[in-house]
């Protein structure tokens, strides 16, 4: 059984993906910040029989991350708005932090292809919408089971970047 690794999860994408990936009997490793906001969401999924585990780590602490990570991971998925890949001057922070973590996780999908450990993003160019076609949670926890069990590349995107 593998494990899906999702850092800075939350109650939207995170818990759709959780449910998604438990669904399909893998355990999910739920990574973010606060022990509290963690104990939230594995709650969730519990009630689901999912089997879930929260993780303290922050991604500014990188022996935090690496410890959850090493503990973990066969997934790494990244999840980015459209500044990851197309920078946009009115949101100039956001996209160059965008940026750098796209280009931090092109970096771990190549450093861990030869330890079985697939690092990928996915670009979700618009909101995340209950009512939206591709980028409702559940849609995307499906593009992300998608990307986790094809293992193809590095990134996708939710839909067509728009021009």
């Amino acid at each position: 059984m593998t494990t899906f690794a999702l850092v800075g999860a939350g109650p939207g994408l995170g818990l759709a993906a959780a449910r998604r990936f438990g669904a399909a009997g893998h355990r999910v490793a739920l990574l973010s910040r606060s022990l509290q906001h963690q104990d939230d969401l594995v709650a969730e999924p519990a009630r689901e029989n999912v089997q879930a585990r929260g993780f303290t780590a922050d991604v500014l602490d990188p022996a935090s991350l690496t410890a959850a990570l090493h503990e973990v991971a066969d997934t790494l998925p990244f999840v980015n708005g459209s500044s990851a890949v197309r920078p946009n001057p009115e949101r100039a922070g956001t996209s160059i932090a965008s940026a750098a973590e796209s280009a931090y996780a092109a970096m771990l999908h190549d450093a861990l292809a030869d330890q079985n450990i697939h690092a990928a993003q996915l670009i979700i160019p618009g909101a995340i919408r209950p009512d939206a076609e591709h980028s409702s949670p559940d849609a995307l926890a499906e593009r992300l089971y998608a990307i986790h069990t094809e293992r193809g590349g590095f990134r996708h995107y939710a839909e067509p970047m728009p021009t």
